[in-house]
């Protein structure tokens, strides 16, 4: 019985001290690989074996294990992906590389003081671009709408050198960077703050141009790849065969036809407008043009009966009734037209055409067949004083009286403003009847014309035909038509009822075609002596 318990005995021992050298085994099979640190401060170390199995350690800690143990036999890989930042360190890595033996791998990691080389880039639109130090520690950089910065990975120690260089320009747009002032010697306090900045690639956007006879403004619209937009304005001569306009990688531009040439008027088509600019000066807009035609307008008014008949070129219309009509053929501008009486209206002895011949310029020419007779204009004779006209009432009453001491017949009225009223809101306009000296000298062909600012000739006759007796005409009147813009009771001598004030008259010149007929100083007061204007209405 005692034989048989010492064999079960030594049987249990021999089995345990077998399991034992298999555990011892297994150890020494997969060891762990242990990672010790120095000199770390407050921010966090991240470590990689292999490129994978990261392991972080954070002060106070020391010492740090990978997950992963290895086997006997394998390679081991350590290496910092990511230094400590803020205040930034620079970790060196000894014993991180080699072969796992039968004991736990040791690797020393030590840690020191150090500064991150960063910058701004300036204009950085495009994609692509790349920044290296010292030829490596690439680091690509993108845009950004508040301004691209830069923070190269790896960390530099006091005394360093570093050399900041572009690697890769940026694409889509293409553009070209430079670092400025990129090497120097990290100092004791602080790493260098770099700048760099990028110029986008200029181009051409070009095209021919065909058949423009007169000068025109080609319009080049461009989004920028940045979000903003340029316009430029591409004059192009008459006669010119090509146009350019300068234009930067990325732009989308539409090219168009800002201002169509006017001598003659042409229409001038824009093929190929539209080109986003990549890589290469684009070339291939077209531009043709050719030359505007119009028909001729005729306008009836006042008719004194039916029947009328007119003529241009081999076009002949009959017209019976007011209204307005056109010739059938357009003429081409440039040429000239002439419209002709075949057949009057009806009791028509007082009826004429009105712009009957000239050039086909940029729009229909307006002939007019009217039965009003031409309209009289005219300076006073006499002089009043500006305070002591009766107001507007008595200024036109003024005019019509001397008009009927001439003989002349009519309803006329002054050219003259107060604070309420004016000649563009008292006169009687008409589209075709002019005004005229006493003598039949055009003043102006109608109411548009009047009051363009051009007169045909200027108001220097008296309701006799003799001399204006002086060089000061009470007007208070813009050229337009309008009142001046500075009214109150004294500007307009209490609407011209009242002397005894000094406030300067606005006035005209009877001697000036221009727009001083009616605006040429402000001079005088309200008991200053002064002439009028009188229109016929």
């Amino acid at each position: 019985m005692r034989t048989r318990l010492s064999s079960v005995v030594t049987a249990i021992l021999v089995l345990g001290a077998c399991g034992g050298r298999d555990e011892e085994q297994g150890a020494a099979g997969l060891q762990p690989v242990v990672v010790t640190v120095t000199g770390l401060g407050d921010k966090p170390v991240t470590l990689v074996n292999g490129g994978k199995d990261a392991l972080t350690i954070t002060s106070p800690e020391t010492q740090g294990t990978f997950a992963e143990r290895l086997p006997v036999g394998a390679t081991y890989d350590v290496t910092v992906s990511q230094h400590p930042i803020g205040p930034s360190q620079l970790c060196t890595v000894t014993n991180g590389k080699g072969t796992v033996s039968a004991a736990p791998v040791a690797v020393s990691v030590d840690c020191v003081a150090a500064f991150t080389v960063v910058g701004g880039v300036v204009d950085l639109t495009g994609t692509g671009l790349v920044l290296q130090n010292l030829g490596g520690d690439d680091l690509p950089v993108s845009p950004d709408p508040l301004g691209a910065h830069f923070a190269f990975p790896t960390p530099m120690v006091p005394g360093s050198t570093y050399a900041v260089t572009v690697k890769s320009n940026p694409t889509n747009p293409l553009q070209t960077c430079s670092v400025e002032d990129g090497s120097g010697t990290i100092g004791a306090a602080h790493g260098p703050f770099l700048g760099v900045r990028c110029v986008t690639t200029p181009f051409k956007l070009s095209g021919t141009v065909t058949g423009a006879l007169g000068k025109m403004t080609l319009s080049v619209t461009c989004a920028r790849a940045d979000g903003g937009e340029n316009v430029d304005h591409v004059e192009v001569a008459g006669g010119a065969t090509s146009f350019s306009a300068d234009v930067l990688s990325g732009d989308a531009c539409v090219v168009a036809v800002e201002a169509q040439p006017s001598a003659p008027a042409q229409k001038c088509t824009v093929t190929n407008g539209s080109a986003t600019i990549t890589n290469a000066n684009v070339t291939n807009v077209a531009v043709s043009c050719a030359i505007s035609s119009f028909p001729v307008s005729m306008r009836a008014r006042d008719l004194t009966g039916a029947g009328l008949v007119v003529k241009s070129g081999n076009d002949v219309l009959q017209i019976d009734a007011n209204g307005d009509y056109a010739f059938p053929t357009a003429i081409l501008s440039g040429q000239p037209f002439e419209v002709s009486v075949v057949t009057p209206a009806a009791n028509g002895a007082s009826c004429a055409l009105y712009g009957a011949t000239g050039t086909v310029g940029g729009t229909s020419p307006v002939v007019y067949y009217g039965c009003g007779k031409p309209r009289r204009v005219f300076v006073t004779s006499a002089t009043w004083l500006a305070g002591a006209l009766g107001g507007l009432g008595g200024a036109n009453a003024k005019c019509q009286q001397l008009a009927t001491n001439a003989g002349l017949t009519g309803t006329f009225k002054a050219w003259l403003s107060d604070d309420n009223n004016s000649p563009s809101t008292q006169f009687t306009r008409s589209e075709y009847l002019p005004w005229q000296l006493v003598d039949g000298t055009l003043v102006a062909a109608n109411w548009t014309a009047l009051t363009s600012g051009t007169l045909a000739h200027a108001i220097d006759k008296t309701e006799t035909g003799g001399a204006p007796p002086t060089s000061t005409i009470l007007t208070h009147t813009m050229p337009d038509g309008s009142g001046v813009l500075e009214k109150d009771s004294y500007g307009t001598c209490e609407d011209w009822t009242s002397t005894g004030r000094f406030v300067p008259l606005y006035v005209g010149s009877p001697t000036s075609p221009g727009s001083a007929w009616t605006s040429s100083a402000f001079t005088g007061s309200c008991d200053s002596q002064v002439a009028l204007y009188c229109f016929e209405q």
